[in-house]
C-alpha cells in the first residue's frame, strides 16, 4: 500500500516540479530525497539479528524444489510488474501524440502514471479480502485477464479522458495481482524457508523492473508508441491462460498429462 501511494505521489509531483522550475532540477530533489531516506533509515531503524534454528538445516536439493513451488505465482509477478513499467517510456510520446504539442505533457504523464498507481493501491487493498473469499489463485488469475483486457484498447485510444479510465482500470487490476502473489508466496513454503522465497520474490520483481521500460522504451522507438500497450497485455492475457490450464492440469491428473505432453511437443519443435 505504502510503495503504491509513492509510486502515486512521486510521478505526479515530479511531473509538476519539471513543468515549474524543470527537469534538471527534478535530480536533485530525488536525490536529497534518496539522501535523506537512507540516513533515517542507518540512524533510525534498529536491526535484530536473526537466531537460526537446529531445524534450519540446508538441503542441497531444497532451492530447487523451491523454484519450482514458486514458479507459476513468480511468473505472475514478473509479467505483472512488467506490464506495470514496460509502458511508462512511452507515455510522454503517446501523450504527446493524442493532444498534438508538447507543453506540460510531462505534467499530464506524471497525473497519469501517479492516478494509475493510486488505482494500483485501492486494488491492492480490495486483492487480499478477495483472496481469502475466492482463493488466491482464481483472484489472480481473474485480475490478469481482466488486465490485460484493459491493457490492449490503449493502443487505439483517440483521447486523454479514454487512455485515463483505461489506465486506472488496468491498474486497478494489476495492483489486485501483487499482494495476492505475495500471499501465495508465503502459504507455499514453510515458515523456515520464508526468507528464500521472498529473496527469489524481490530477484524477479528487480528483473521486470529493469526488463520492462527497457522492453518499453525499445518497442516504442521499433514500432510506435502503440506497442508498449500491447505487448504487456498479450503477455497478461497469455499468463492468466497459463495459470489456468495449469490449474486445471492439477486438478485433473488428465487433463495434467495432455498439458504435459503438448508442452513437451511445443518445446521439442
Amino acid at each position: 500500500m505504502v510503495i503504491f501511494l509513492a509510486a502515486a505521489l512521486g510521478p505526479f509531483a515530479g511531473g509538476l516540479f519539471a513543468d515549474l522550475v524543470g527537469i534538471r532540477a527534478s535530480f536533485g530533489v530525488t536525490a536529497a530525497l534518496l539522501a535523506g531516506s537512507g540516513l533515517m533509515v542507518l540512524f533510525g531503524v534498529g536491526e535484530a539479528k536473526p537466531v537460526r534454528e537446529a531445524s534450519d538445516e540446508e538441503d542441497g536439493d531444497e532451492p530447487l524444489h523451491l523454484k519450482r513451488r514458486l514458479a507459476p505465482v513468480l511468473a505472475a509477478l514478473f509479467v505483472t510488474h512488467l506490464a506495470i513499467t514496460g509502458v511508462v517510456p512511452a507515455v510522454p510520446g503517446f501523450l504527446a501524440s493524442l493532444v498534438g504539442e508538447t507543453a506540460r505533457v510531462a505534467g499530464l504523464a506524471g497525473q497519469i502514471i501517479g492516478v494509475a498507481a493510486l488505482a494500483a493501491a485501492l486494488g491492492s487493498l480490495v486483492g487480499g479480502r478477495l483472496a481469502a473469499r475466492f482463493g488466491a489463485r482464481r483472484v489472480v488469475i481473474v485480475a490478469l485477464v481482466l488486465a490485460g483486457l484493459a491493457f490492449l484498447p490503449q493502443a487505439g485510444v483517440g483521447s486523454v479522458a479514454e487512455l485515463w479510465v483505461l489506465r486506472i482500470l488496468s491498474s486497478f487490476f494489476l495492483g489486485i495481482v501483487i499482494p495476492v502473489v505475495n500471499l501465495a508466496v508465503r502459504s507455499s513454503v514453510p515458515s523456515a524457508r520464508q526468507g528464500a522465497a521472498f529473496g527469489l520474490s524481490a530477484s524477479v520483481t528487480s528483473a521486470a523492473l529493469g526488463i520492462g521500460p527497457l522492453g518499453g522504451g525499445l518497442l516504442a522507438a521499433r514500432f510506435g508508441f502503440e506497442a508498449p500497450f500491447l505487448v504487456p497485455g498479450l503477455l497478461l492475457l497469455g499468463a492468466g491462460a497459463a495459470l489456468a490450464a495449469l490449474a486445471v492440469a492439477q486438478r485433473k491428473p488428465r487433463y495434467g498429462k495432455i498439458f504435459r505432453l503438448i508442452l513437451a511437443h511445443l518445446v521439442s519443435r
